[in-house]
């Protein structure tokens, strides 16, 4: 049976299901007017005709100015050789969903004129937006707007705006100087400036379009700033927008796959997604429920969480770093129930102190942050950030650190170092040699560093070591060494991970428990299970439980 006109309008999920409907409508009228040719020739059999011909029309018509599209085209030879990363189809793509229209198709060329005026041309046709990014400058290879005219049968022409903005900031006159290159567009190009609003000015250069074709350059961090402030603009107005619901599991996907197929069936409007993930230490899978219909969303991410299984549901946080100053201060909030929470929430509490005060006391650079990829210093570099956050340093400022590299780190420790090194926007340098050995070398060449803060927990050092500042200076320079997390027990380092969704050493997920020695080169045995069930924590094939299921802490070490 064909869905009714209410049921369709504003729910359908794409452009093919769209025409597949309207057919059927159609087909519907032809066998009507077949078996029914007398009534036809009627004036009432006309204007039933007429009638569900304009339905179908208006219907196609409203359906489609609400199912925006956009095809992206990456331009660069950089790009192919892997000389350049890719930094803006994902970004280009969140922001465009952001905006309800759908990405449907990405190509990468390179710098060839008659390339890119073909895939510009086709994906013209087929697209209601197209985006291009790279080859627009002044040399050689930056030919997109003559590419863009060729495409549309244009001649490049110099724009007036242009030339006088390549005036003012290259200062040159000449048509045909390199920089000029930057004025010459196609003669129907419209230019589009993007207004900051925090900052009161207009864009100096803008975004330049031909139809419904977009021009961005390729430099990443101008691209981002110009496709953020015109976004809304060119992509926004009026536009049906995605409703989007998100459920992670601990689960495989063959476990869920049944009720998976029950929920789709019974929702067919909504775009239903199963995404696995072999490598998170929090989730299995996650399931999207996607519609530009929010009842429609909202009942299948119903339907779907009542048909699972009690227990596979996480409540799981994508963006950890995001506002986690905040996230910290609700964890340690003082509406926690639990008595035995209170040692937790009050060492939490104790270290921001700390590190509150020599966020206020010193400059970012006069800080460093011994990072070793282990959990304690994974908790403190978490805690620093948050700070900093807070103070707006972290999105403009590079945290520095430093890792002492004694040759037996793990595989999988160097790739977790690398992840966060760019996830926090760390300065890390790498000493070799141990800390002991290395560190007043370290910093007898940084005299301007005032603090080290390292994650040092009383576990792992003598029983004479205080949490007081400890000096580690030289003739030539004064230096404090602060433990911040000098009094969390093992419990509180997990508690403070896991609960806040952060990222740690893969190691531990199959029973490692420290990785701060030579001595911690195997899983901990107390972790062992010979009839281990699946897990998170078990998904390589490991018959260990995850560090965090460790039970007696003063076995966190193996020797």
């Amino acid at each position: 049976m064909v869905p009714s006109w209410g049921e369709l309008e504003g729910n359908t999920r794409d452009c093919s299901t769209i025409k597949y409907i309207a057919y059927l409508r159609v087909v519907m009228l032809i066998e009507f007017f077949t078996r029914n040719a007398s009534y036809c020739r009627h004036g009432s059999g006309r204007y039933v005709i007429c009638q569900v011909l304009n339905q179908t029309r208006r219907f196609c018509s409203n359906t489609q100015a609400n199912h925006q599209t956009a095809g992206l085209i990456v331009i660069g030879d950089e790009i192919l050789k892997g000389q350049v990363v890719d930094e803006n189809t994902n970004f280009i793509a969140k922001g465009l969903y952001g905006q309800g229209v759908k990405l449907v198709k990405v190509s990468v060329i390179g710098d060839n004129v008659d390339e890119i005026s073909h895939e510009v041309k086709t994906f013209s046709n087929n697209f209601t937006f197209v985006i291009t990014t790279g080859g627009i400058g002044p040399t050689h290879d930056d030919v997109t707007y003559e590419a863009v005219a060729h495409a549309f049968g244009e001649p490049l022409s110099p724009h007036p705006e242009l030339v006088k903005i390549c005036q003012d900031f290259f200062k040159t006159s000449d048509l045909d100087a390199p920089a000029m290159k930057l004025a010459l567009i196609p003669k129907s190009a419209v230019l589009n400036y993007g207004y900051d609003k925090k900052k009161g000015i207009r864009t100096l250069y803008p975004i330049v379009s031909v139809g419904n074709v977009y021009i961005f350059p390729g430099v990443s961090r101008l691209m981002k700033n110009s496709f953020t402030l015109l976004s809304n603009d060119i992509f926004g107005k009026d536009r049906a927008r995605f409703y989007l619901k998100e459920i992670y599991l601990t689960a495989r996907e063959t476990e869920i796959a049944s009720i998976l197929n029950k929920v789709v069936g019974e929702y067919p409007l909504v775009s239903i997604g199963s995404y696995p993930n072999l490598f998170n230490s929090y989730y299995g899978v996650k399931l999207t429920m996607e519609s530009r219909d929010e009842k429609n969303a909202e009942a299948a991410f119903q339907k779907l969480k009542s048909l699972l299984p009690s227990g596979l549901i996480v409540n799981y946080d994508p963006e950890p770093l995001h506002n986690s100053y905040e996230k910290i201060q609700r964890l340690v909030s003082d509406d926690a129930q639990l008595e035995k929470e209170s040692e937790f929430r009050k060492s939490v509490k104790d270290s921001m102190k700390i590190l509150e005060e020599y966020a206020r006391k010193f400059r970012p650079g006069e800080v460093v942050l011994c990072f070793s990829g282990g959990k304690g210093s994974s908790v403190l570099l978490h805690l620093w950030y948050a700070v900093l956050s807070k103070v707006n340093v972290t999105p403009l400022t590079s945290i520095p650190a430093v890792r002492f590299e004694d040759g037996h780190s793990k595989e999988e420790l160097n790739a977790y170092i690398q992840d966060t090194s760019e996830r926090y926007k760390l300065d890390l340098v790498t000493v070799d040699g141990s800390e002991e050995k290395n560190l007043k070398d370290f910093l007898n060449t940084r005299p301007y560093i005032k603090v080290v803060l390292a994650g040092v927990r009383k576990s792992h050092v003598s029983k004479g070591l205080q949490i007081d500042l400890s000096d580690c200076s030289s003739e030539e320079m004064d230096c404090k060494k602060n433990y911040p997390i000098f009094n969390w027990n093992y419990g509180d380092i997990w508690k403070f991970l896991r609960c806040l969704n952060l990222p740690y050493c893969s190691l531990y997920d199959i029973g490692y428990t420290s990785l701060g020695s030579r001595d911690d080169k195997a899983p901990n045995p107390k972790l062992v299970s010979a009839d281990l069930m699946y897990s998170l924590g078990a998904r390589r094939g490991s018959y260990y439980y995850p560090a965090y299921k460790l039970t007696d802490w003063s076995a966190e070490r193996l020797k």
